[in-house]
């Protein structure tokens, strides 16, 4: 996954700031509607973690410290006219535990990422030269797949988790999020992996482009930086960046 950036090709905007949230202890946001719009709430800095960023006092004594269960955020935004056939993703840094996402009151999916960062297109979602609307439901709910596992109990009012963590499951939008969007022909992950083989290595590359377009490059390199060739399914060169060759011998000598 490549991390959002400006350039010639590429576009974006950063959805940091204040988001309107709001828990949702009954759980009945869905059945509410609240992925069309939160009724009421409170505004919130994004990336954060809820935890100490309200009182009880602010929703009716609930001890948002403490609060385990499902959690809503909206933000609207608008994106230039001029993106018009070009594809639009969306990408959030961390959306701790499990995260469901809208666009414009649709529901795009599920993404339990825990700390992991997940983007997702949203091009048919999202009217250029208009103003749009993102909702995500957060549930923090520990479960023996989570990180920490299993269910937090309650020791002079600071929830601990039942296993051998020893840090607090902090939650909330706690990383940047990101609208962006590319042309319709993009890559979407490069893939670097080093196989070390005897004195030898090999680099290989694998270059994912939107749809579905694969493309395995293998260079072959030796731990004193002589080159020995460059093969991919087309054709056969020499590799001149000796930079690169460099860093790639000392990612294999620190093994």
């Amino acid at each position: 996954m490549l991390y959002p950036q400006e350039n010639s090709c590429r576009g974006l905007i950063k959805l940091d700031g204040y988001w309107r949230f709001s828990p949702d202890p009954k759980n009945t946001g869905r059945s509410d509607k609240w992925f069309t719009g939160i009724p009421g709430g409170r505004d919130i800095p994004v990336p954060c973690s809820f935890n100490e960023i309200f009182t009880p006092d602010d929703f009716d004594g609930l001890e948002i410290m403490a609060y385990e269960g499902t959690v809503w955020y909206e933000k609207k935004f608008s994106v230039p006219k001029d993106i018009t056939g070009k594809r639009s993703w969306l990408r959030v840094g961390c959306a701790y535990y499990t995260a469901y996402l809208w666009v414009n009151g649709v529901y795009i999916g599920e993404y339990a990422k825990g700390f992991l960062p997940f983007d997702v297109e949203i091009t048919d979602h999202i009217i250029a030269g208009q103003e749009n609307l993102i909702v995500l439901a957060l549930d923090n709910t520990l479960s023996e797949t989570t990180l920490p596992q299993y269910r937090a109990t309650h020791e002079l009012h600071i929830p601990k988790p039942t296993s051998n963590f020893d840090w607090y499951p902090y939650t909330g939008l706690h990383r940047p999020v990101y609208v962006y969007w590319t042309a319709s022909d993009c890559i979407r992950n490069v893939k670097v992996e080093i196989i070390k083989e005897g004195d030898d290595a090999h680099i290989d590359f694998k270059v994912t482009c939107a749809d579905t377009w694969e493309k395995d490059v293998k260079w072959a390199i030796s731990l004193n930086s002589e080159i020995l060739n460059t093969r991919s399914e087309e054709h056969t060169s020499e590799l001149q960046s000796h930079s690169f060759i460099s860093y790639a011998v000392f990612c294999l000598k620190k093994k």
